[in-house]
Parts: C-alpha cells; structure tokens; sequence
C-alpha cells in the first residue's frame, strides 16, 4: 500500500538497532505525555523519541511482569550520578558513562538474582510526584559499596590528573550504589527504623555515660573518705608516740589497711585504697605522711611516718581513741 510519505510501504526509520522503540512502548509514552491515541506516524515516533532519556526512564517504568525483573531495584537515572562524578577528574567520556551505566545495572540485578530481591515492591514518591516507578534496597552490599564509594568520591582529587583516567569506571559504579541507597532509604519506611536506631542508641549512651560519671563520683567520695581516715588515724598514732616520749611514730602500710577496712569489705575496697595510697604518696606534703620502703627479713615493707607534730587537741583526740580501745 502507499503510505502518506510517498512510500509503498510503511515508513522505515533508519535508525540503529539500539536506538529502536516498541510501538508499545511508544504508545504508552505518548499515552502519558497526554497525546490522543491514533495510528503511529513518523511525527508521533519522532515526538516520542524526542523525551529526553532521563524522562524515559521515569515514564518507561511499568508495574508489568516484563519490566519487574529490572525495575524492581531501579531508583535514579545512573547517567545523572555519571555526569557528577566525572567532574571531579579528567578523561572522563561518554563511553566510559555508559559502561559503568552498564555495569551498575547488571550489578543490581546479580544481586537481585542472589538475595531474591526481585519480587514487586509498592510505589514510593520521587522529585516530589507520584509515579510509577519501584524501589527495593538490596540487603546490605549496596550499602557496603555506597561506604566504599564515598571514600573512592572522596579520594579522587586527591590522585593526580595523569592518573585519574584509570578509575573512571569504579567511582561512577560505586557512587550509583551511595545514590540508589540513600534514595531506598528516605523514600522507604527503613528512614524511620533508621531515625529510631539512632536515637536509641543516643539513649542508651546518655545513660551509660550518666551511671559512668555517677559511678566514677561515688568513688572519688569513696577515696577522699579513705584518704582522712588515714591521715586520721597517723595523727593518732602520732599522738600517742609523743605522749610516749618516741620521736617517730610509723606504721606498716599493709597494718593499717587491715585496722581500717574490716575484712568483708577488703575485696570491695581494693581500688578504693590504691588509689588512696597513691594519692598519699603522690602529696606528702599536703597529707603530712611519708612513705617509706624497708627491708625486714630480706622482704620490702612499705611504711608510713608522719612528719607533722601532734598538737593539744590531737592529744585529747589520742586520750578519747584510748578510751574507747581500752
């Protein structure tokens, strides 16, 4: 038959095998573009055709079986995450962002085929529309390989320029991954689990670090308490070597951790008196208490002198500590 084109046949358009649209496919983008249905003419092919290929990835999108094997992990246009990672080097080609489209597409159906991630998800909301388009985050390696293409993205101005030529391919992979994740998870419901971890695990800290601060403070009370009974109790022994008429009045260290701790408390009191030791030991002067070390019977014996002298109110201290020893 002769066509309105002066043909004998239908129109043939000259066109490479990759470039070639189904009539149905055709057909439904005219559908939604809003131009009534009618028969397919080189015009109406031609205004198909002309959508830009970002818009053709939104509007070819169908809830068919055909299209859920590819679709169902489909969540941006990886051509816009190419473009954007090509900026940061040289030597970047339109070549190279169709490979690494490519090889991003085969990587999210290997995984789909692997974790069975293919199966049809609801509609989720992009750029502030509704459509058609699905979403499904793919277990946790794209989330591994966005963590990795952040560092690569991040990595990249800092390789030099001779050399950037050489990771065209793995960046553009990598950051479709970090921009398919991110989108699965704010267009999803895992945002809220996400927010609700998080601020769980900000509640848990807060507490922790609270019974740390608590805990920590009821010790420091602990070993200032320990602390003035020592020293208490070396003014005492003090006291009563003056009254005595002895010029040194010392006390084995080990003998006065067992006078002052009784022994069911020794095991829970063992941190509390090294520290207060070391404390003694670190501010004689402050604490008027020497320590000294000793050797009896071929073992050391750490011993304790206090240098300052016992006054009226320490003697009375002395006769009432006798007094209710005796």
């Amino acid at each position: 038959m002769v066509s309105e084109y002066g043909g004998n046949n239908e129109p043939s358009l000259d066109r490479d095998s990759n470039e070639i649209m189904s009539d149905r496919k055709i057909r439904r983008n005219l559908r939604r573009l809003g131009i009534p249905q009618g028969p397919l003419t080189r015009s109406t092919r031609r205004l198909a055709m002309s959508v830009p290929a970002s818009t053709n990835l939104l509007l070819l999108k169908t809830a068919d079986n055909s299209s859920d094997y590819e679709d169902s992990l489909e969540t941006i246009n990886p051509c816009d995450n190419t473009r954007k990672i090509s900026k940061l080097g040289r030597g970047y080609h339109s070549a190279n962002n169709s490979y690494a489209m490519k090889a991003w597409g085969n990587l999210k159906r290997k995984l789909g085929d692997i974790f069975h991630l293919n199966s049809p998800k609801p509609r989720s909301i992009y750029n502030g529309r509704r459509c058609g388009q699905k979403w499904r985050l793919a277990g946790w390696w794209p989330t591994l390989l966005s963590i990795l293409g952040i560092l690569v993205a991040v990595s990249v101005p800092c390789i030099p320029h001779l050399k950037r030529d050489r990771i065209t391919l793995l960046p553009a992979v990598l950051y479709g991954a970090f921009c398919d994740t991110f989108n699965g998870v704010v267009h999803s419901k895992m945002l809220t689990f996400v927010f609700c971890a998080f601020m769980a695990v900000i509640i848990v800290r807060m507490y922790e670090g609270r019974r740390i601060r608590a805990r920590a403070y009821a010790q420091r009370v602990q070993v200032r308490e320990m602390r003035e009974k020592i020293i208490q109790y070396m003014k005492t022994l003090k006291a009563i070597a003056i009254k005595l008429g002895l010029k040194d009045a010392f006390a084995p260290v080990d003998d006065v951790h067992d006078i002052l701790i009784p022994f069911w408390q020794r095991e829970a009191t063992t941190v509390v008196w090294e520290k207060a030791v070391r404390y003694i030991g670190c501010h004689e002067k402050e604490c008027h208490i020497q320590t000294k070390y000793v050797s009896l019977f071929g073992r050391g014996i750490a011993i304790w002198l206090y240098t300052e002298a016992a006054d009226s109110n320490q003697e009375k201290e002395e006769e009432e500590w006798k007094d209710s020893i005796f």
